[in-house]
């Protein structure tokens, strides 16, 4: 949901995580990483 909202680029959502520095690519990248350590987790392909 967080990557919809960031994708969306408009709404009060958006804003407010943008004012906080989060952007769609960072948001992303920290997922990535998480799912990473997650036992048995495979990160979805670049460009997913």
């Amino acid at each position: 949901m967080l990557l919809g909202l960031l994708r969306e680029k408009e709404g009060v959502a958006c804003s407010v995580l943008a004012s906080q520095g989060v952007t769609y690519q960072r948001a992303r990248a920290a997922i990535i990483e998480e799912l990473r350590r997650g036992e048995g987790m495979t990160p979805p392909a670049p460009g997913a």
